[in-house]
């Protein structure tokens, strides 16, 4: 009965998307800049990111290169996008 009680609860994280968010919780500035990297056309080096902020089926953070910030989000299927902030 245990077992059972334990694989339904193994289950039910899985799916409720949990460890994903552990992902991201763990994830380092490193792996926010590189993907970042692609949407705002800066390499990763000159990418400082900021105000990390983690959901359950989305993440966002700030984004800032040369000068210019940029609003960034990953959603649930890893697709990230980056819009810049208004002047």
């Amino acid at each position: 009965m245990i077992k059972k009680l334990a694989l339904i609860v193994l289950l039910s994280i899985v799916l409720s998307g949990c460890l994903e968010a552990i992902w991201k919780a763990t994830a380092t500035t490193e792996e926010y800049q590189r993907v970042t990297e692609p949407a705002i056309g800066c390499s990763y080096e000159e990418i400082q990111i900021s105000n990390i902020k983690e959901g359950r089926m989305l993440g966002k953070w700030e984004a800032t290169c040369k000068g210019q910030k940029f609003f960034c989000s990953m959603a649930l299927n890893h697709a990230v996008t980056c819009t810049p902030a208004l002047k």
